[in-house]
């Protein structure tokens, strides 16, 4: 991975960062007209626009040299956000890196903090993501400032939600989102910015309706004010509320309006996340020939990008969508290695939400070639890693092997671990939501299974729910009073309660009466 340039923008004065000041960064009425225009285009995303009005202001010749270097800066820096926007980071680094390399006014500052910092977080480079990080005073109260201030917690709430951070993701993101009300420019750009990452933090904590209200609600604004990087998350997180829900066409829809909207913004990566998105709705209906058409197309999408970033982006989903295809048939004895080898490159490049999904794979590949054992292992230490960061959705929507494999730890192995008070209630609600969505896409009850309660227990849970006393329950059930209290002491230790009431609610909570 190529790293951006150095930043050499902080210059030091007794450990003080020293700006050029206002006086010398004057660059003359015409230079900030055009300036303030082409700001003003690119904010209204008239990116045409934008381009003629920097190249109106590279024509400005002025006496003074500095004064040229600025103008040369501020060209620069609204090229590098334009390139961003066209979804070309590569340029947009190499412009934003150019214009860090000489002296800048504060606001200029601002700006190229954060599209370095964007650049950084899309390559995962969290190491020059905080090196990137502007020192100067950031205000919500001064106009010049609070654009890059709104941006900059969009940003970092986003790279919070990659590293599954999600708190402090959340904290970060709300504030973006109400502040991003109150600017008088820009205000669709960080709006869209901070719901789209608002909108995948409530999905993966399993909070799918609002994420879904959230997205809908503002759904025009991604296919008309968005930049790449929004319109894909948006649009991922809506195909997967979908495909969660089992709601097969409302997927289909969305798959092939987000390549029609990819193909007509020349945005390559959101293209190829309708054609992922399309492979792996396929695979989870089992339509091996539909998916294999789609990962045709995708490669060949992949093949035809020229930018190198793009390229890594695109061949990370025809990777996931080819192993997806092969666990489809009788998955090779060298699948899970080569599962492995590529959860090994996404921790590298820092994607640590995307390694959960694809352990998921590995666990159903490890068990389809006769290593349950090994299979089991995998599971529970993502599960307790997705337990910390408090991860839901990525387990849920899965195969049944992961459905049988989380069942077997909760029956079979759940009681020799240390941990197991804390891993319970998390382990029972994965159990429950898997199991609701295998009901759904299956479209009946047939896959009941007794993971987390018997039958025997489930009809002592329904009658305890109807304020049926243990004698009560013994004689409809025709069994001993004793034999009642037995159950229910086991129904208490599964579920993690210790009271009758307890038990209904939670038993309620996941489904399971």
């Amino acid at each position: 991975m190529n790293k951006p340039a150095e930043l050499t923008v902080i210059h030091k004065t007794n450990d003080r960062l020293a700006y050029v000041d206002r006086v010398s960064g004057n660059v003359g009425l015409g230079a900030k007209r055009l300036t303030l225009a082409a700001w003003r285009a690119l904010l209204a995303f008239d990116l045409t626009g934008a381009q003629q009005l920097v190249a109106q202001l590279r024509t400005l010749v002025v006496t003074r040299p500095l004064q040229q270097q600025l103008i040369c800066q501020q060209a620069d820096l609204i090229a590098a956000a334009i390139a961003l926007l066209k979804d070309d980071m590569e340029d947009a680094m190499r412009l934003a890196g150019r214009v860090a390399e000489g002296e800048q006014t504060e606001e200029m500052a601002r700006v190229t903090s954060v599209l370095l910092r964007f650049g950084a977080w899309s390559r995962r480079n969290w190491e020059y993501f905080e090196a990137a990080t502007c020192l100067c005073p950031c205000s919500l109260i001064d106009g010049r400032q609070a654009l890059p201030t709104v941006l900059t917690l969009i940003i970092e709430a986003a790279a919070e939600m990659k590293r599954c951070r999600f708190i402090s993701a959340h904290r970060l993101a709300s504030d973006a989102l109400r502040f991003a009300a109150r600017l008088k420019s820009g205000r669709a750009m960080a709006t869209t910015g901070a719901i789209t990452v608002m909108a995948a933090i409530l999905y993966e904590q399993g909070e799918v309706d609002e994420a879904d209200k959230l997205l809908r609600r503002h759904l025009e604004l991604f296919s008309q004010s968005a930049c790449a990087d929004a319109a894909v998350t948006a649009y991922e997180t809506l195909l997967r509320i979908a495909m969660s829900r089992c709601q097969w066409a409302v997927a289909a829809t969305f798959q092939r309006d987000v390549v029609a909207l990819g193909n007509a913004r020349s945005w390559s990566r959101l293209t190829a996340l309708g054609y992922a998105a399309g492979i792996e709705g396929q695979c989870l209906m089992g339509a091996a020939t539909q998916a294999a058409v789609s990962a045709t197309r995708l490669r060949r999408l992949w093949e035809e990008e020229s930018i190198s970033l793009l390229r890594t982006a695109i061949a990370s989903r025809l990777r996931e969508s080819e192993i997806r295809l092969s666990l489809l048939a009788n998955p090779p004895t060298q699948l899970a290695s080569d599962i492995e080898s590529h959860l090994r490159d996404l921790t590298e490049r820092g994607e640590v939400q995307q390694t959960f999904g694809m352990a998921m794979l590995l666990v159903e590949a490890l068990d389809k070639t006769g290593a349950s054992h090994i299979a089991q292992t995998v599971l529970l230490d993502y599960v307790r890693a997705g337990m910390q960061r408090g991860m839901f959705q990525t387990f849920v929507m899965t195969s049944p092997v992961v459905h049988e494999n989380l069942s077997q730890i909760y029956n079979d192995v759940l009681g020799t671990l240390d941990d197991q008070a804390q891993l319970r209630p998390f382990l029972a609600s994965l159990i429950a939501r898997t199991r609701k969505f295998l009901l759904a896409k299956a479209g009946s009850g047939d896959l009941f299974t007794e993971a987390v309660i018997t039958a025997r227990e489930r009809d002592i849970l329904l009658r305890m729910s109807q304020g049926y006393s243990n004698k009560k329950i013994a004689k409809e059930l025709g069994i001993g009073p004793e034999t009642v209290k037995s159950h229910a002491k086991r129904i208490y230790f599964k579920l993690g309660v210790s009271s009758r009431i307890e038990a209904v609610t939670q038993a309620a909570d996941l489904s399971l009466i």
